[in-house]
């Protein structure tokens, strides 16, 4: 059993978690201390070293040790991150919902990887005391069981975020009559409703309750029949990037009245934006005055499709023309199979993180969606979230 020196009782037993998680290792002594982000672990016989910069450094230097000293009795290895936050999105909306002790497994796995957030991908599975048909029959989670997870993350330098709907993809919630007053077709809000804020303030507040950030993804994409159903009959026809506009202000006004950090997906500017009504399309811009009269949210660039450097440098550029906080998202490719597609993963995760490198774009994220009924194995993503891991690190 490895030994680790100069921990905090604390940290120790979250480290302890991991290393046993791994299965059994070799007797010896191994010096923990705490230095610049990264990590060096070295290892002569019996003893050994781990600095580490943060709680998340550890947990992977940990993980990693623990794995090296079977195969190798001497060895010094260092890595340095790439990103600020390596994030992993899982999706547990989809009539697959992991119970609380599957999330605890889950968080000690992308721990032992170096992430440094989890975001729960919830829609409507989470507990919102004012409206009891929200998530009702569907697995939701309560209170306390998303609290339980938050604080068991933190254990492991794992920040869980949740991550919720705003304005589309809200089919489950809207099919109840009590949610009569904001739907606006069966999948979207109805925008400028004063019925809609008073929603969207109860889900805003359940949603943040329970977790120990002020991070928070509030959606917002695909909302491709905005204005389109009870809208128009109730106010006629109004082009739909002022109706995004508008629920984002008010979406923004009730999380900096709650103290929130938002972050939202990017598509539909470029959707309403484009004459082909086209995602990300190529030709689309916004000018210094646009960007300035959006509110300040973190705007979230998905792409799980390309294979090429030069498609995602020049979607950052398009990026940073909406907002000076960027941040892009890969998918791990949970979806369409009912194994991970991880040949189609590998590249363009490979193409997506390296450009998000070369243009200094400081989190990312590995999505895991489980569109159709999550019928990918939860225990598979483990393994497949692995080959994020060399791209955040260098080793020297």
């Amino acid at each position: 059993m490895i030994k680790l020196q100069g921990l905090t009782t604390e940290q120790r037993l979250a480290a302890e978690a991991l290393i046993s998680d791994n299965g059994d290792a070799q007797q010896l002594t191994v010096d923990c201390q705490q230095g610049a982000p990264g990590i060096c672990l070295t290892r002569t016989g019996n003893t050994g070293t781990i600095i580490f910069g943060t709680q998340s450094n550890l947990m992977h230097a940990v993980a990693l040790y623990s794995g090296l000293v079977k195969e190798e009795h001497d060895f010094e290895i260092k890595q340095a991150t790439h990103f600020d936050s390596l994030i992993a999105m899982l999706d547990v909306a989809r009539n697959g919902v992991p119970t609380v002790e599957m999330l605890k497994t889950y968080i000690r796995k992308i721990a032992s990887m170096g992430y440094t957030e989890l975001w729960l991908y919830l829609e409507d599975l989470f507990e919102v005391p004012e409206e009891p048909y929200f998530g009702q029959g569907r697995g939701r989670y309560s209170q306390a069981d998303l609290h339980t997870v938050a604080v068991y993350g933190e254990q492991f330098g794992v920040t869980v975020v949740p991550a919720i709907q705003t304005l589309a993809h809200m089919h489950n919630a809207l099919k109840w009559d009590a949610h009569h007053a904001v739907r606006d077709t069966n999948d979207t809000l109805l925008v400028d409703a004063p019925a809609t804020k008073t929603f969207i303030q109860h889900l805003l507040q359940a949603a943040t309750a329970p977790f120990l950030t002020n991070k928070i993804h509030i959606g917002m994409d695909e909302a491709y029949q905005l204005g389109r159903g009870g809208y128009l009959d109730q106010n006629g026809f109004t082009d739909q990037q002022t109706l995004i506009l508008n629920q984002l202000k008010m979406v923004v006004e009730v999380t900096e009245s709650l103290g929130l950090d938002p972050y939202m997906w990017s598509d539909l500017w470029f959707t309403f934006a484009s004459p082909k009504h086209e995602m990300y399309d190529p030709d689309v811009h916004f000018s210094p005055e646009f960007k300035a009269q959006l509110p300040k949210v973190g705007q979230v660039y998905w792409d799980y499709y390309h294979e090429d450097q030069a498609t995602y440098l020049d979607r950052f550029k398009q990026h940073f023309e909406l907002s000076d906080n960027v941040v892009f998202a890969g998918g791990i490719w949970t979806w369409s199979e009912l194994a991970p597609n991880q040949s189609k993963m590998l590249a363009t995760v490979e193409a997506g993180l390296s450009a998000a490198k070369k243009a200094n774009v400081r989190q990312v994220i590995a999505t895991m969606w489980f569109d159709d009924g999550a019928e990918v194995p939860l225990v598979q993503l483990g393994t497949v979230c692995k080959h994020l891991r060399p791209i955040n690190i260098t080793t020297m």
